[in-house]
Formats: C-alpha cells, sequence, structure tokens
C-alpha cells in the first residue's frame, strides 16, 4: 500500500481538521487508472483505424490506377478501330467516286451507240 498523507482543511468552526485520505486516494487512483486505461486502449483503437483507413485507401489507390490503365488501354484501342474505320471510309469514298465516273463514261458510251444502233436501222451512216 502508498503513503497517502492527511489532508488537511478548515471546517466552518474554521478548525484545522484532517481527514485521512486513504480511501479516497484508492478510489483517486482507482479512477485515474481507468482513465488512464480507456485513453491508451482509445489510442490504440484510433491508431488501428488510421491504418485501416490508410490501407483501405491505399488498396482503392490500386484499384483506381489499375482502372485508368485498363481505361488508356481500351481508349488506344477504340482510337485505332476509329482511325481503320476512317480509312476505310476514305478508301470506299475514293472508290464510289471512281465507279461514279465509271458510270458516266459508260452511259455515254451507251448513247453513243444506240445512236448507231438507232441510225443504222433507219438507213443513215455510220459515224465512227
Amino acid at each position: 500500500m502508498f503513503y497517502t498523507p492527511e489532508i488537511s482543511f478548515f471546517n466552518f468552526n474554521n478548525q484545522l481538521s484532517s481527514i485521512p485520505e486513504e480511501p479516497y486516494d484508492n478510489l483517486g487512483d482507482q479512477v485515474f487508472n481507468e482513465n488512464i486505461n480507456k485513453k491508451m486502449r482509445r489510442m490504440i483503437s484510433n491508431r488501428e483505424s488510421a491504418r485501416r483507413s490508410r490501407m483501405r485507401k491505399q488498396r482503392q489507390l490500386h484499384e483506381l490506377q489499375t482502372q485508368v490503365a485498363h481505361l488508356r488501354r481500351l481508349n488506344r484501342c477504340l482510337f485505332d478501330e476509329l482511325n481503320a474505320v476512317i480509312d476505310n471510309r476514305n478508301r470506299v469514298l475514293v472508290e464510289n467516286e471512281c465507279l461514279l465516273k465509271e458510270i458516266s463514261v459508260l452511259r455515254m458510251k451507251l448513247m453513243e451507240f444506240g445512236e448507231k444502233t438507232v441510225g443504222t436501222l433507219i438507213g443513215e451512216p455510220c459515224r465512227i
């Protein structure tokens, strides 16, 4: 047991009296120790919570970085596909233009051939 000095105070008659501190001191020590234990438990709990929070944020950051890398690869593939479609469209447009010109030329030849055929049928001389 600890040495506990007596507490001196003045009573209502202004007479010095003393009360042994022992019962209050044990209770005070017990409350003090409980408060310290609570603070220590709370501190440990807060540290553990902060550690878990840091770990969770680190996992989330890693997941986001992985997602960004995946989306960048997907974006690159989509751009490559878009460029291929645009190139194919341009080739089709050029081919279409060439075919339209060829149709025009063939129509002209068909008209000339029709005129020749009609002219020979009615007895006109063939113009070659």
